[in-house]
């Protein structure tokens, strides 16, 4: 979105722009998507209906925050970089999430972050603390890259990472951007750590299950072959959201605290 003036055509203006100097154009913050294709609306699909309070931890430019808002949600933002926040319905704190949120214990009916975990150096912490923030029967819901199906188990087979999302020179850190995605998660991983924080997992889901769907070369054919053939081979068998899961959603319900 430009926040500068609009142009205007040369007819009138010719004489004045010329004197004034060329025209600049501040750029605000802008209300993009960064996450996958169909990961917004898969976290959407594992919260509990409006008007439930949900903190978006981790909320980026603010383009969830502010589709959740339109649905009745009563969502607070926070974030690192809140001078990128865009969502004009929401408000955003700034919350460096490995090290503490700035609001208090069960303060929120849900609490999500949504492609975050992967970019951190403690996604033990930072889970804890986005847990910690919602109240005993509430909602945790967190998405990562899946480094468990066929495409990035190829990929470490072949090369020794796990493909798109963790290039060697972000896992190495030359990129040195809190955006660089540094830390691989397995399932079982992300289950512990939500369970470890006091919310058990009890649905995993995926954005879109990874697939070869248009068939137009000798390639793309052998291609076919070898993904039924891997798909009905691999471990965990038969579960295709773990083997063809493009980014995983995980949501969790935060336990009641146990009275001694």
């Amino acid at each position: 979105m430009a926040f500068g003036p609009r142009s205007a055509s040369w007819r009138g203006h010719r004489v004045s722009r010329l004197k004034e100097g060329p025209v600049r154009q501040e750029q605000g913050p802008k209300l993009t998507v960064a996450a996958a294709p169909g990961v917004h609306d898969t976290v959407l699909s594992m919260l509990p209906p409006p008007p439930c309070s949900v903190l978006d931890a981790g909320a980026g430019s603010g383009a969830l925050s502010e589709r959740m808002a339109k649905q009745g949600y009563r969502v607070r933002a926070c974030e690192m970089r809140p001078e990128l926040f865009a969502a004009p319905s929401v408000s955003c704190d700034f919350a460096d999430v490995q090290v503490r949120l700035p609001y208090g214990d069960a303060e929120f009916d849900c609490g999500i972050m949504v492609e975050v975990i992967e970019h951190l150096d403690s996604p033990s912490h930072a889970l804890g603390e986005l847990v910690r923030v919602v109240r005993p029967g509430g909602t945790v819901v967190v998405t990562t890259p899946n480094i468990q199906n066929y495409l990035s188990r190829l990929h470490f087979l072949l090369r020794g990472n796990y493909g798109k999302y963790f290039a060697d020179a972000e896992l190495r850190g030359d990129r040195d951007s809190v955006y660089r995605h540094a830390m691989p998660l397995h399932h079982l991983t992300v289950r512990r750590l939500l369970r470890s924080a006091g919310a058990p997992v009890v649905d995993v889901r995926a954005n879109e299950l990874l697939t070869i769907r248009r068939i137009r070369s000798i390639r793309a054919v052998v291609g076919k072959l070898l993904v039924v053939l891997s798909v009905s081979l691999m471990q965990p068998a038969g579960q295709r959201v773990l083997i063809q899961g493009e980014i995983l959603c995980f949501k969790a319900v935060k336990l009641a605290p146990t009275r001694l």
